[in-house]
This record gives structure tokens, C-alpha cells and sequence, in this order.
């Protein structure tokens, strides 16, 4: 089956990557982490509410796991665009750690 970009489908990372995130229920939910759209291209909106803990930070890795993005999330409830440009097409992961709870991670793909 040929791939096509005319018409790409939208997936839901939860279901295609079958990691189970603590923090990725569907809002409003104390401890949500929501990121979208994937795919994404210019920017991929994280959406969450980590509650009271301080200093969470949202990690983005390539493929080769380099780093390409790091931001600083505060600790309540908010939306934040992650900025895209300058990165090549391809698989992306994420991870949103803090150092009192570990860390969350999923999948994201990057489309030109």
C-alpha cells in the first residue's frame, strides 16, 4: 500500500504505542498530560494539570535519542506550545519528568 500525505490520519498515541501514562487521562483530571496533534508540524500543544509538585519538564529526543527540546512546565494547570521548527520529519519521543515522580513518556511523529 503506497503512503500518502494527502489525506494523513490523525492517531491516538495511547492506543498505537500501548504505553499505559498515569498522567495522560483525558482532562479535567488532576495529574493529566495531554500532546497534540500527532502528527504534528509546527507546533505540538501540551496540555496538563501536574498539580502542586514543582519542576516538571518537558523532554523531547529524536530517533537517535539526542535531545531537541527542553521546557520548563509549571506546576498548574495549563496549555504550552512546543515549537517545532528546525526539526526534520520523523519519530519523536517525549518525556515529562520530575525528580519527586519519575517520569512520563510517549510518542510523537513530526510530518514535513
Amino acid at each position: 500500500m503506497p503512503l500518502s500525505l494527502e489525506s494523513p490520519r490523525v492517531y491516538n498515541d495511547e492506543v498505537n504505542c500501548a504505553i499505559e501514562r498515569p498522567l495522560s487521562r483525558k482532562a479535567p483530571y488532576k495529574g493529566y498530560l495531554l500532546a497534540y496533534p500527532n502528527p504534528a508540524k509546527d507546533n505540538l500543544i501540551i496540555e496538563y494539570d501536574l498539580g502542586k509538585e514543582p519542576e516538571y519538564r518537558f523532554l523531547l529526543f529524536n530517533a537517535l535519542g539526542q535531545l531537541t527540546r527542553t521546557i520548563n512546565l509549571s506546576n498548574e494547570s495549563a496549555s504550552q506550545a512546543v515549537p517545532l521548527q528546525g526539526l526534520p520529519a520523523g519519530a519523536y519521543w517525549y518525556t515529562v519528568y520530575n525528580a519527586l515522580s519519575g517520569s512520563v513518556s510517549g510518542k510523537i511523529i513530526i510530518h514535513p
